[in-house]
């Protein structure tokens, strides 16, 4: 009997599965080199919680080779309890079908430093068409800390500068005479104790009012406003006045 047709389909056939068994490991190499790219750590899990596929961010993440990875679970690789219970949780989430997406602040898995990142689980399906986890974590602990020593800053200076207002206030508090501070729309923005005392109205009344506020006929009211814009163009008015008080 001749069996060379089916001999020969036979090497056809092995020869075809020889060269998609190439093709699927080059394509495996293929989507490793690009995950590898990715400067975040990147991850994939089975439905079994377990690692079957990450890049080399997440590996220096851990500090151990891809190779010890793959095939371990959250449990091996999480040291603290309540880490291992968020991701299990998690997981049966997004397998049930969830997307989890949120901030956290945590410490490092190896230098227990401070880390401050977005976390991310989709679902997706392998090539068998099983439910696998998808995870990314983007670092943001520089731009927090930043963000930290920032306000930390803003902090500071903001209490130096209730310091110097307090300071200033007291200042001008022991000059016997009326003392005040107006903005460029006329508005008193600082007065002392003898200013108070001579309008016979607390300080916090008088903060942020002007001239058309205070008793007394329009001539001066306009007086007030032209001598205000006289000293804000760059002149220095010193002259004698005598008038009436107005409260008196």
């Amino acid at each position: 009997f001749d069996i060379t047709p089916w001999r020969q389909a036979e090497r056809e056939r092995q020869s075809a599965l020889e060269r998609e068994q190439a093709f699927h490991r080059s394509t495996r190499v293929f989507i490793q080199r690009i995950l590898d790219m990715i400067p975040d750590p990147v991850y994939v899990k089975d439905a079994a919680g377990r690692y079957i596929l990450v890049n080399e961010a997440f590996a220096r993440e851990r500090a151990m080779p891809p190779e010890e990875i793959l095939g371990s679970t959250a449990l091996n690789l999480t040291g603290e309890l309540e880490a291992r219970e968020t991701s299990l949780r998690e997981d049966a989430e997004v397998l049930a079908g969830s997307e989890i997406f949120k901030e956290q602040h945590s410490t490092h898995p190896v230098r227990g430093a401070e880390v401050f990142r977005v976390v991310s689980k989709r679902r997706s399906t392998d090539s068998d068409g099983q439910p696998v986890i998808v995870g990314a974590h983007f670092d943001l602990t520089r731009w927090k800390l930043a963000e930290r020593s920032l306000q930390q800053s803003l902090e500071r200076e903001r209490e130096l500068r209730e310091r110097v207002q307090t300071f200033t206030q007291r200042l001008i508090d022991v000059i016997p005479q009326p003392v005040y501070v107006k903005d460029a729309q006329s508005r008193y923005i600082m007065v002392n104790e003898a200013f108070a005392e001579d309008q016979q109205r607390p300080a916090s009344e008088l903060l942020g009012a002007t001239p058309e506020m205070f008793p007394g006929d329009a001539a001066h009211v306009q007086l007030v406003r032209e001598e205000d814009a006289r000293v804000l163009s760059g002149e220095v008015l010193l002259k004698e006045e005598r008038r009436r008080h107005a409260l008196t």
